[in-house]
């Protein structure tokens, strides 16, 4: 059984003293059988300032008032095997109203009774007002867990003196009082931040953790469940070199969790896959920022409605995974919007072909990864990312395209020059077709432009393609003009045509004058 407990004044004059002990205040009790009494010390190392272990108990509740009598606090690191339900929701309840952090260390472990206080962890986000609402308006969610670190979740079991009987008196007393520590430890994992847009504890997380009991724990442990449920990881490098793969998993995993969906496995894809889902594309973040140009990926995310291994799905996402110290952080951030043409926006806004960066939403870095990804396993799994990306990044180049060209209508002139040259494709070998030079009038093709060239060359003419129709700025091109003069004439950048007889093929931008 549990270690004896602190004395603890309640209402119970209903109950004798043993069943007190041994049934109420060690409802959720888990390990704790097995722990010594919690300490709380104050600690200048690491990234908290506070520090709980061992067993959770009736009066621990006193250790964090007198803990915090003396100022404020960022974060309190958790290690414990749980213990009192009721002393664990008044804990709880007493770091969110003072916008305390939670964190798992690594190596550490929060159980049974510990979850709640942990996912109650919570930050200040700006001062709106006094009343209730405007105190919840102020918060965020704020629990971090190391890639080394245990959280685990069950559901509340009380402990039984085995040795002795109880009454019906006792019993539906004991019920009563279980009871309302189940209500309070609903009302908090129920505690709305609206910053968030979510609950300390979604429905689908507490169904989870009512199907395990005793020490069968239901723990976090992979990328989908730590970011379905708003749960930070640190304790791993983040990866250099994420492209249009992890935007795809972005696309599918922050659709997923934003909307509750069912969690589908979703796993890396290969390179046929994301050049039938995947468009690497150019904006510009920060106009007055030179170094503001970006690449974000349009995806055509995968769902349940389709076969998750191969086709494309009902869903539309824009994805940015960048590096931007000026604009977000010196650490990798992901941005995006979009969602299900069923079920509606997941994230951000739908989105839309305008400019306007606003409607990104800043999403989880997990979202990344493939959803079965063990958490342990992220070093490693960055190590991959960071050797394969490359290779699927110059898939997404050589099929690079852009819309600097009119969208309908004619080219109604061959520009002077050499003679007008047109291909079957922009690959090599490629096939000539035989044109007729009277056959000066040729419909815009259905194809969007595309590049060819070297790396470095398709960049500059991606970004000067941007800049003709005034929407991207692009300092590349904007500082050296020779490159652009170089797309034209090196045929790098080719525009999709029909001739009169119905035949489609491919001629060089500098060939043509729409």
């Amino acid at each position: 059984m549990c270690p004896p407990e602190r004395p603890v004044s309640l209402p119970l004059n209903t109950l004798g003293i043993n069943v007190f002990r041994h049934f109420l205040v060690v409802l959720f009790c888990g390990l704790a059988s097995l722990a010594q009494a919690g300490t709380l010390t104050r600690t200048d190392e690491g990234i908290c300032s506070l520090r709980f272990e061992g067993q959770i108990v009736p009066g621990d509740l006193e250790l964090f008032g007198e803990a915090l009598a003396g100022g404020s606090f960022g974060a309190v690191c958790l290690n414990s095997p749980g213990g009192s339900l009721i002393e664990a929701t008044k804990i709880a309840e007493f770091i969110e109203s003072r916008y305390l952090g939670t964190v798992i260390e690594d190596g550490d472990s929060c159980l049974s009774a510990c979850s709640l206080i942990f996912m109650l962890g919570t930050k200040k986000l700006g001062s709106v007002g006094s009343d209730e609402w405007s105190r919840r308006l102020e918060m965020g969610l704020s629990r971090r867990m190391h890639v080394n670190g245990t959280l685990g979740f069950h559901r509340p079991a009380p402990t039984l003196d085995t040795s002795r009987s109880y009454s019906a008196k006792d019993m539906s007393a004991a019920f009563d009082v279980a009871v309302n520590a189940a209500l309070e430890f609903m009302r908090l994992a129920n505690s709305y931040k609206p910053s968030d847009g979510t609950g300390a504890m979604k429905p689908d997380l507490i169904e989870k953790l009512l199907q395990h009991k005793g020490q069968d724990f239901y723990y976090i442990d992979t990328v989908d469940k730590a970011g379905r449920w708003d749960i930070e990881i640190f304790g791993y490098p983040e990866p250099r070199h994420a492209g249009a793969r992890e935007a795809l998993n972005a696309c599918d995993n922050t659709s997923n969790w934003f909307k509750g969906l069912a969690p589908v496995p979703v796993i890396d894809a290969n390179q046929a896959m994301l050049d039938s889902l995947v468009y690497k594309r150019a904006r510009d973040l920060q106009p007055e920022n030179e170094d503001g140009i970006y690449y974000f990926y349009e995806v055509q995310g995968r769902d349940d409605v389709s076969d998750l291994g191969a086709g494309p799905g009902e869903r539309i996402c824009e994805i940015g995974i960048y590096y931007n110290e000026e604009y977000v952080s010196d650490k990798l951030s992901v941005m995006g919007c979009g969602g299900d043409t069923v079920f509606g926006p997941s994230f951000g806004q739908r989105c839309n072909d305008g400019d306007d960066a606003g409607i990104y939403l800043e999403v989880s870095p997990l979202s990344i990864f493939s959803s079965e990804t063990r958490l342990r396993d992220l070093p490693d799994k960055v190590a991959e990312i960071d050797r394969v990306s490359p290779e699927f990044e110059m898939g997404q180049s050589r099929r690079t395209i852009a819309s600097c060209y009119p969208k309908e209508g004619r080219f109604v002139r061959v520009s002077e020059g050499p003679r007008l040259e047109i291909v079957d494709s922009t690959d090599k070998p490629r096939k000539r077709i035989a044109l007729a030079q009277e056959w000066l009038s040729l419909t815009i093709g259905p194809e969007e432009t595309r590049f060819t060239g070297p790396d470095n060359n398709r960049k500059v003419c991606k970004d000067w393609c941007d800049l003709h129709d005034g929407k991207f700025s692009s300092p590349e091109a904007d500082r050296a003009p020779e490159m652009v003069q170089t797309c034209k004439d090196m045929s790098l950048v080719w525009w999709s045509v029909v001739l009169p007889d119905g035949r489609s093929g491919w001629t060089p931008a500098q060939y043509l004058m729409p």
